[in-house]
This record gives C-alpha cells, sequence and structure tokens, in this order.
C-alpha cells in the first residue's frame, strides 16, 4: 500500500512539474482556459446553483413538503424520520456537493444517524436540476433526471439496512424566521459559488495536458458537459455523459472526499456506490434505448 502511494506521489509531482514547463512554454492556453472556465461559471452555474441553494434553505427550514410526502416515500426508500425525506429531495434540487454538506449537518446536530447518513450518501447523489435544465434540451433532461431516480431507487434496495429505532421519533416543524434564512442565504452562497469556481479552475487546468476529449470531461462536470454537448449524438456519447453525471465528475468528488475528511461519514462507500450506479445507469440506458430502438 505504501508503495503504491509513493508512486502515485511520484508521479502526480512528475505531472505538475511538466504542466509547469507547458505553463511557461504555452502560457496563453492556461489564461484562455481559465476565461472559458469563468464564463461556464457565470453563464451556468451562477443562476443555477443559486436557484436551486435558496430554494434548499427554504426547505430545510421550512420542510412542508417532505412532511406531506414522507407518508408516501417512507415505505419505499426506508426513510429512518422525516429529516431523512426532506433531505432526500433537497439533493435532487440542489445536487452534490451541497447536498453531501447538508446531510453530514444533519448527522453532527443528531438530526439523523450515521447509519441513515451513509445510506443518503448512497442513493441521495443527484447533479442540481436546474443546472441540468439549463445544459439539455427539456426531452434529454427528462430521460438524465429519470435516470438518476430509477438509479437512486435500486441502491437503496441494494443498501438496504434496518432504521436506528432512536431516530424514528415523530417531526416537529422548525420554526425559522424568514429573516435570519434570508440572511444565512447572504452569507453562506457567495461562498459556495466561489468554492465552485475553485475547484473547476483547478481541475481544469490539471486536465490540459490531457488530449483525450471524452477521459478530459470527466474531470469538470460543468465544461465536460459543454463539451460533449456539441458532440455528434450516439450511444457512445451519451454513455460518456451518463457516467459523468452519475459519478460527478473529479472536481465534485474532490469536494465530497473534503467535506468528509473530518466526518464520521465514510466516503469509501460513496466511492463505492458510485461505481455500483455508473454500472446501473448504463444498463438502464442500453434498456431504454433498445426499447426505443424496438418499439
Amino acid at each position: 500500500m505504501k508503495f503504491i502511494q509513493k508512486t502515485f506521489y511520484i508521479f502526480i509531482s512528475f505531472y505538475f512539474i511538466i504542466l509547469l514547463f507547458y505553463f511557461l512554454y504555452n502560457k496563453e492556453v492556461f489564461f484562455e482556459s481559465f476565461r472559458i472556465t469563468i464564463i461556464l461559471w457565470f453563464e451556468k452555474l451562477v443562476p443555477s446553483i443559486s436557484i436551486s441553494y435558496i430554494l434548499s434553505i427554504f426547505l430545510v427550514n421550512f420542510p412542508l413538503i417532505s412532511y406531506i410526502i414522507f407518508p408516501i416515500l417512507k415505505t419505499i426508500y426506508n426513510f429512518e424520520n422525516q429529516k431523512s425525506c426532506s433531505l432526500f429531495l433537497i439533493s435532487i434540487i440542489v445536487g452534490n456537493p451541497t447536498s453531501t454538506n447538508l446531510i453530514n449537518n444533519a448527522v453532527n446536530n443528531n438530526e439523523i444517524s450515521i447509519n441513515e447518513g451513509n445510506k443518503l450518501l448512497t442513493y441521495s447523489c443527484f447533479i442540481s436540476t436546474p443546472f441540468l435544465y439549463s445544459i439539455f434540451e427539456f426531452n434529454i433532461f427528462i430521460l438524465i433526471l429519470i435516470l438518476e431516480l430509477i438509479t437512486s431507487l435500486i441502491i437503496t434496495r441494494i443498501n438496504y439496512t434496518n432504521n436506528d429505532l432512536s431516530f424514528t421519533k415523530k417531526f416537529s416543524i422548525p420554526t425559522h424566521s424568514i429573516l435570519s434564512t434570508y440572511f444565512n442565504i447572504v452569507n453562506t452562497l457567495p461562498t459556495l459559488l466561489l468554492s465552485i469556481l475553485a475547484s473547476m479552475v483547478i481541475c481544469n487546468l490539471i486536465s490540459l495536458l490531457i488530449t483525450n476529449s471524452y477521459i478530459k470531461s470527466l474531470f469538470e462536470i460543468t465544461s465536460g458537459l459543454n463539451t460533449l454537448i456539441n458532440f455528434k449524438q450516439s450511444f457512445f456519447t451519451f454513455s460518456i455523459i451518463t457516467i459523468l453525471i452519475i459519478s460527478h465528475g473529479l472536481a465534485i468528488i474532490l469536494q465530497v472526499y473534503w467535506i468528509l475528511k473530518k466526518s464520521s461519514l465514510s466516503f469509501s462507500d460513496f466511492i463505492k456506490y458510485r461505481v455500483i450506479a455508473v454500472f446501473i445507469s448504463l444498463i438502464n440506458l442500453i434498456i431504454i434505448y433498445l426499447f426505443i430502438f424496438f418499439f
């Protein structure tokens, strides 16, 4: 294990040395990459993430929707309590890494058990719905959302465990003032957007030496999807798009790792079930393509 770790560190060191020489030789490429990343962030991510984050904060503080839906979804997803249901619904809107942060906060605040937090990390793994809607045409957006939901449901069956009865208490709707919710959004949203931008810039700069567009797209989801949607639409291209969305891409995975680094929740389980989810989603994609082809 130590040999593999040492080899990995040596490889990374050499890669960054080569990247440094590449920058000195061709700095215009770096500046152009930086410019394109900022434009994508501003045009695609700032509007969609802002909308989804504002919605998620209000859903957390005023969870009336999850209060109504909880009895219906409880038997399907085996939620521990209404808070788990709320986190699941929010994850569909806001996506990762924000949903991971909300799950981690719920565990730290003793609102859900560690076991429930780890379960949520395996199947509450979505890309922000407003973001996907801003990228794709409506029919493709619906197809991707269906793939995500079906994959999530299958993961719940694979990772089914009994709930911690001490957390299955009756839910009482929390009281939050609209003013405090407003200032919470104002104080936290800029930090979230800037951290996403920093992650995008770093991952896109790291991937500059990679020439294969399909492999390169897996580093950062916004730039990756922006590249892939301009390719000729084929089963192979849509398979790469599916892999990128379900796996989240390197940038989001690194952000999730950082959130869970000092947490009681399992990052290794998160990765393991992302790999399983990719295979499940590809099988579902093949079934959908065969259905469309024959019918």
